[in-house]
């Protein structure tokens, strides 16, 4: 299979390198996700970090635990847990990083502050396109682009490492404005579905479906500055939300 050719099917072609540096590498780091689970190895660019999923979030960026040791299990924020449901950082905002606002050489530093850390290497070396890639052990990883004049970031993916359902989404953000939805052509009879959410910026894109259901899984929530995510909007296969059931 052509990977470019398959990634272009299931994925919304827009303006600019920032979304097709998403895609690009989407597949590639999915793989690597998957083989780091299954090896049990830590990413190279990161340390590997104790979360207790058990333990009782906490309600502000301030309690949390600063000065805990890196192997010790710490208490997590809303948004680790649940995170569309944070009330600290609302979309497009993403664990402190807003696009638009936040500068590319302190998403690292952000990053840490917001979950607690002390200045763990969690993301990539910025590259020459701008980009980035920052991978949270247990919560998924996060693919950032931002403006090669300013610095400042301009659009963010998050694959998270455990699913989200379109029943949370729909709970938390309400209906979308409006869906994308393309037929796979082949002989599966799947579409590809994405939801657009112009108020916060973001883009819900879910899982090849036959029938877009309560159970449906994410793949990849996007958030962008304004200026991106109007670019980001498709000019073709615009439908209105029509509830659950089959798309287009």
């Amino acid at each position: 299979m052509d990977i470019y050719k398959y990634l272009d099917t299931n994925y919304p072609k827009i303006k600019g390198k920032i979304f097709m540096s998403i895609k690009i590498i989407l597949f590639v780091c999915y793989v690597l996700i998957l083989t780091a689970c299954n090896t049990n190895t830590a990413n190279p660019t990161s340390t590997a970090i104790v979360f207790d999923e058990t333990a009782t979030p906490v309600s502000s960026i301030s309690t949390v635990h600063q000065n805990e040791q890196p192997s010790e299990a710490r208490n997590i924020t809303p948004m680790i847990s649940n995170f569309i449901l944070d009330e600290i950082c609302i979309a497009p905002c993403l664990f402190g990083i807003i696009p638009g606002e936040t500068h590319i050489s302190i998403v690292n530093e952000t990053l840490n502050k917001y979950l607690g850390l002390d200045n763990y290497p969690l993301c990539s070396s910025v590259q020459l396109d701008g980009t980035i890639q920052c991978s949270l052990p247990k919560l998924g990883t996060i693919y950032i682009s931002s403006s090669t004049d300013t610095g400042i970031v301009n659009s963010m993916g998050y694959m998270l490492a455990a699913p989200k359902y379109l029943s949370q989404v729909i709970e938390h953000y309400g209906e979308p404005d409006f869906v994308r939805a393309v037929t796979v052509p082949d002989e599966r009879e799947m579409s590809v579905v994405e939801l657009y959410y112009n108020q916060i910026q973001t883009i819900v894109d879910l899982q090849e479906v036959s029938d877009v259901s309560e159970d449906t899984k994410v793949n990849i929530f996007l958030f962008f500055d304004e200026v991106s995510y109007l670019e980001a909007k498709p000019l073709s296969y615009q439908y209105p939300w029509r509830g659950y059931g089959v798309y287009p």
